[in-house]
């Protein structure tokens, strides 16, 4: 497989759309885990203490080829791959030159747009999730409950239990807009948010006590907990 941004390392012509048939799927699959891999190298996950992050990009295929897209290896190579333009500097040219079209614009679709803050973006993952392609639904549902499974047991060390309820309020809203591709993935989310509050110490439902609130907090004292960084992004309430 030819690898446009390292030469070297070139081993024939770039793929087609076409050419998703036969005995070749495994062999492009794991090219993709490997291009992957090399490219995030030196990266690491959500969650403490820090894993590379292939780590996350191998859940996130499993996740996606158990809930039933095993046979489709365009989308299990935009799994791996769904963050190469987004956190590790590969243009959709080259993306394209390697993978081809249909990978390529399943990871356009769920990237962000780096012209917009942090907040701006968590809020049009928000608006989007429920225009995307079905494709690429599962793979964003896919990620978030790989993120929530990595935070549950594992936060990040900075974030206080103000900052881990807001995080939860926005991925649950972003896989509000996902739901109903696959009732495996919307399991395994519900799964992992459950035990992301668990592992935050949060009565589950059985408690009859919800998650923290983050607006209330913010509410309370907005300067202090956004200097604080004791509030993260908050979603707009939806109309």
């Amino acid at each position: 497989m030819r690898d446009p941004e390292h030469p070297s390392q070139c081993s024939g012509p770039p793929i087609s759309d076409a050419d998703w048939s036969g005995p070749a799927l495994a062999a492009q699959v794991l090219h993709a885990a490997t291009f992957a891999a090399s490219r995030h190298a030196g990266q690491a996950g959500k969650g403490r203490p820090p894993r590379p992050y292939i780590n996350h990009l191998l859940e996130v295929a499993e996740l996606v080829a158990t809930a039933g897209g095993g046979d489709d290896p365009a989308l299990l190579s935009a799994a791996l791959l769904h963050d190469v333009i987004e956190k590790a500097g590969v243009t959709a040219a080259a993306l394209r030159a390697a993978f081809g079209d249909d990978v390529t614009r399943l990871v356009e679709e769920l990237t962000d747009d780096p012209r917009l803050s942090d907040d701006e973006q968590k809020q049009a993952q928000i608006d989007h999730a429920p225009t995307l392609t079905r494709r690429a639904k599962l793979i964003k549902l896919a990620d978030k409950t790989s993120n929530l499974r990595a935070q549950a047991t594992e936060p990040p060390a900075h974030w206080p239990p103000a900052r881990r309820a807001a995080h939860l309020v926005w991925a649950r809203a972003v896989a509000r807009g996902c739901r109903g591709v696959s009732p495996a993935l919307d399991q395994a989310f519900d799964a992992a948010a459950a035990a992301f509050e668990v592992g935050a110490g949060w009565p589950g439902p059985a408690g009859g006590t919800a998650s923290p609130d983050p607006s209330a907090a913010a509410d309370a004292s907005p300067g202090a907990a956004l200097r604080s960084g004791a509030i993260g992004f908050v979603p707009r309430q939806q109309p």
